[in-house]
């Protein structure tokens, strides 16, 4: 018998910011757009072109899909995802979590149980999402944090 998987439902999600998805939008029309007129409307010496610029057309088209399609941050009851952009994908759990630092310069640092200190740079979220999102991920640690005392 086959197990279902589960479908996680995001407690909280937080938003992009407007101005860098309006520059991936104008920056994926261009490029798209510069690529159809060199094909169309130019000579084939140009076709060359056209060729170079397809791949960084085609991939930062996919790149805008995804800002469109995809908030930056979801938290789930046990973790939280970042969605930077199409190659990063973070997830982090937050039993791994010892503390979080207050927000400064639109970032923020994580201590791990092993004592390891990383720094979660968060550009690209609105920020007014940017407190909101310390505090929660704050929350899920610090309610972490009491059932694994609980446990022990």
């Amino acid at each position: 018998m086959k197990n279902k998987e589960e479908i996680e439902i995001p407690e909280h999600y937080f938003e992009r910011h407007p101005l860098v998805l309006a520059g991936s939008i104008v920056l994926s029309i261009g490029l798209v757009g510069t690529v159809l007129y060199l094909f169309i409307y130019k000579d084939f010496e140009q076709h060359g072109w056209a060729l170079v610029l397809t791949p960084p057309a085609m991939i930062w088209s996919f790149q805008t899909l995804l800002f469109i399609l995809s908030p930056y941050a979801l938290l789930f009851k046990d973790k939280m995802e970042l969605k930077k952009h199409l190659f990063s994908n973070k997830v982090w759990y937050f039993n791994d979590i010892e503390r979080v630092s207050e927000v400064s310069d639109g970032s923020f640092n994580i201590t791990y149980n092993d004592g390891e200190v990383e720094q979660m740079n968060l550009r690209g979220i609105k920020p007014s999402h940017l407190k909101l999102l310390r505090d929660e991920l704050h929350k899920h640690v610090y309610l972490s944090l009491e059932q694994r005392d609980l446990l022990n």
